[in-house]
């Protein structure tokens, strides 16, 4: 893990779980980088530590896997300008410290879910340029931090 922490666009900090100090990853920055693949192929489930994962104006395709659930730290989800399709997760909800989710400029289809009004502490959301359908979901009014911009 600390060679991870020394790369380009990763953030770490220290952990202490009794008496061992461990590295942890925080944060993964890499905003393009013309990186290419498909976000089914990380393994969320190694990451749970996360609190900012920024992937946005890559390359990317694929679909936002439902495993992204387990990313509960996570405040900032930024994979916007990619070519990320299918629709958003119903685990998406369980991200409840997420205050910034932006997914514009994707392909991303369906409806918004539900769900979406359990992220109580969202500030920021971004879901324009995609190929969504349906009304807003009145869970949407939940959302007592949201600022409309």
């Amino acid at each position: 893990m600390s060679a991870a922490c020394s790369w380009r666009g990763i953030s770490c900090r220290t952990s202490v779980h009794g008496s061992q100090h461990r590295l942890a990853i925080i944060g993964i920055s890499l905003r393009g980088m013309r990186l290419r693949g498909a976000l089914e192929s990380l393994n969320f489930s190694a990451l749970r530590t996360l609190t900012r994962l920024d992937l946005s104006h890559n390359l990317l395709t694929g679909s936002i896997p439902p495993s992204i659930e387990v990313l509960g730290e996570l405040c900032a989800l930024l994979l916007q300008g990619n070519q990320i399709r299918g629709s958003i997760p119903v685990g998406i909800g369980n991200l409840t410290k997420l205050c910034f989710l932006m997914l514009h400029e994707n392909e991303v289809s369906g409806g918004i879910r539900r769900q979406i009004g359990n992220m109580s502490s969202l500030v920021t959301l971004n879901l324009s340029n995609n190929h969504l359908v349906g009304d807003i979901p009145s869970e949407v009014g939940h959302l007592k931090h949201l600022v409309l911009c």
